[in-house]
């Protein structure tokens, strides 16, 4: 009883640690996922950010010119003072556009920038909807401000963006039909059909920055590799100039040595030289001391 117990929790920690492995490779590889794309598409995010900023910024003033114009001031008998509308549009842009734009000074590229951007640019639209009274023409800003947020080639905030239009889309359609539609009767009809069209542009907008990315992730991957055989090849250059500076040096030494050893030669062979002179020298000396000898030994 006791050798299965044994086995039993021998059994359940080695699970635990499998599964403890996995779930730290999984996290290791959601990491590197998460490195890949910042160094991939960070410039990308950063730009677009800072760009919005600036969008965010003149939507404001858009906003308060725009109420302004439409609905200027409320009349109570002769007397007139400026309408509720335009003070609403004011406090609401500042309240939209604020979080945006610090969020791309202070924190540019970042996931939650992105987020807080989408989700501010469609409140942008629904309030600039409800200004103009639910006119056709301002629904348009809807449709181009999914294509701006393209620019990211982010999914996320182009779904994001979607589900809060989405939702102000059918919460107003049924609380406050006339400022999203211009009508006071509720109706589901053009709900699904502005969903629809947004569904659509969502679709041609997900399958164009599926492939940008794709490609994006080709060319940097190419970059890479051409930085690499640079790189490689500048270390083969640096080699082969220390094996030359080597090979170079290792010559003159031996032109060095070759001159020493010529110059020795040239020592030895003078000094022969001078040798063989003192040799012949003393057997001239020998030869004649000789002879000498000999004559006075006959005489």
């Amino acid at each position: 009883m006791s050798l299965v117990l044994a086995q039993f929790v021998e059994k359940s920690f080695v699970n635990s640690r499998e599964r403890l492995s996995i779930s730290k490779s999984g996290a290791g590889m959601a990491q590197r996922d998460s490195d890949s794309d910042r160094q991939t598409f960070g410039g990308i995010y950063s730009r677009v950010d800072r760009l919005f900023a600036v969008v965010m910024a003149f939507q404001g003033i858009a906003m308060v010119v725009l109420a302004l114009w439409l609905t200027p001031k409320s009349w109570s008998g002769s007397d007139a003072a400026i309408h509720n509308h335009v003070w609403a549009a004011a406090g609401l842009a500042i309240a939209i556009t604020t979080l945006p734009i610090g969020l791309a000074l202070a924190a540019p590229g970042t996931l939650k920038t992105r987020l807080v951007m989408a989700v501010s640019q469609a409140l942008v639209s629904g309030l600039l909807v409800h200004i103009a009274g639910g006119r056709i023409e301002m629904h348009f800003h809807i449709f181009v401000s999914l294509a701006f947020l393209a620019m990211y080639l982010d999914m996320k905030v182009i779904l994001a963006a979607t589900l809060v239009i989405a939702t102000d889309h059918v919460v107003r359609g049924i609380v406050w039909p006339a400022s999203i539609y211009g009508m006071n009767e509720p109706t589901i009809l053009r709900t699904v059909e502005h969903a629809l069209w947004v569904i659509f542009e969502d679709v041609i907008l997900g399958i164009s920055i599926f492939r940008m990315r794709a490609e994006r992730m080709q060319l940097m991957t190419a970059v890479h590799r051409i930085r690499e055989c640079v790189s490689q090849i500048t270390n083969d250059q640096s080699s082969s100039q220390d094996s030359a500076d080597f090979i170079d040096s290792g010559l003159q030494m031996i032109c060095d040595a070759m001159q020493r050893m010529q110059s020795t030669f040239v020592q030895v062979h003078g000094q022969s030289e001078v040798l063989g002179r003192t040799a012949e020298k003393v057997v001239k000396l020998i030869q004649e001391g000789t002879k000498n000898g000999d004559r006075s030994r006959s005489g």
